[in-house]
């Protein structure tokens, strides 16, 4: 009898002490993935929560509106049990709320220990998971990933990758044009570091608005001869350039000059090619300026660039994430 008591009594603290199951350990990698340098820092909803408590407590209530940790459970005693002895995140003492268990680092790296993969296959085998697995086993793991959208929430074959220190992620760009995503993969178009990919990118926003206005003068000049009544002889030009993601390293998009000419004198204004790192609004405003459009002549298309950035580099740019899968898109946990 006195050994059945003792090990009914020793019942709980072996019970504590035993390793957390499989799903609450999705759940506490989730949540700490939510509260980890990499997410908290760029998350203005769990800030804006964190900052009206004093000890920076956000509802659990909250954090259940996020996809990811809702697919896991909704039950704020299972959450907290998972959670318990976590080094990243600590539950209040009623048990329906949790906050970082220290404060947010003052010195924002993100920029430098950020790489930009593009050349992924267009297919279902890329995926958050997939892809953590994939730098997992060929460098080690990361915080933070993101899979690059169009507006229609479609893969567009690149990625934004956040590494642990600046090391591993300078070690990855050494190594990009190795890098194999499975063994019939060809090998990535472009790996580089993010501070260079925006470099790239707004180098290009600027020759395209330069190209731009190009057009737009001499489309006005070609009306503004049209109302003189001169006719038979004027030609509009432009530039038409090809940029991408700002992936080229710096070199410049070829670009052809072509004339037009038309009966009544008037220039035919192309538009200028696309460019992934262009956002949606200056794109629209943008491409198509003034006067008759030749036909196959490419539309700016494919835009998204600040917001992108911003959800990849935090306060680097500016920008708004959604909340969808609980990391903005669906394309990063724990």
């Amino acid at each position: 009898a006195a050994a059945a008591a003792a090990a009914e009594a020793e019942a709980p603290a072996a019970e504590a002490s035993s390793p957390p199951t499989a799903k609450a350990a999705k759940i506490r990698q989730q949540v700490e993935f939510y509260f980890g340098d990499s997410n908290y820092r760029r998350d203005k909803l769990l800030k804006r929560e964190a900052a009206k408590s004093k000890e920076g407590f956000v509802p659990m209530t909250v954090l259940f509106k996020f996809n990811r940790l809702a697919a896991l459970t909704t039950d704020a005693g299972e959450l907290a049990a998972a959670l318990a002895g976590s080094a990243v995140v600590k539950v209040n003492a009623e048990g329906n709320a949790v906050a970082r268990a220290a404060e947010l680092p003052s010195e924002d790296t993100t920029m430098s220990r950020t790489v930009y993969l593009k050349g992924f296959p267009m297919d279902d085998s890329v995926t958050v998971d997939s892809l953590k697995a994939f730098i997992r086993e060929k460098f080690c793991p990361v915080p933070y990933v993101r899979l690059r959208k169009n507006d229609d929430g479609l893969f567009k074959g690149s990625a934004f990758v956040e590494f642990p220190d600046v090391e591993t992620a300078k070690r990855c760009v050494e190594q990009g044009s190795e890098l194999r995503w499975t063994a019939a993969h060809e090998g990535f178009a472009c790996v580089m570091h993010l501070a260079n990919w925006l470099t790239n990118r707004r180098n290009k926003r600027e020759r395209k608005a330069k190209m731009n206005a190009k057009r737009t003068g001499k489309a006005k000049g070609a009306k503004a001869a049209e109302k003189q009544g001169e006719s038979g002889g004027g030609a509009g030009g432009g530039e038409e350039s090809s940029e991408d993601d700002g992936d080229d390293g710096g070199r410049e998009a070829p670009s052809a000059k072509r004339r037009r000419t038309g009966e009544d004198g008037e220039g035919a204004a192309g538009e200028g090619g696309a460019e992934e790192g262009a956002s949606t609004a200056e794109a629209g405003a943008q491409s198509a300026p003034g006067g008759k459009r030749k036909r196959g002549a490419g539309k700016a298309a494919d835009a998204d660039g600040a917001e992108e950035a911003a959800k990849a580099v935090g306060d680097g740019v500016a920008g708004k994430r959604k909340r969808g899968d609980g990391d903005g898109d669906g394309d990063g946990d724990g």
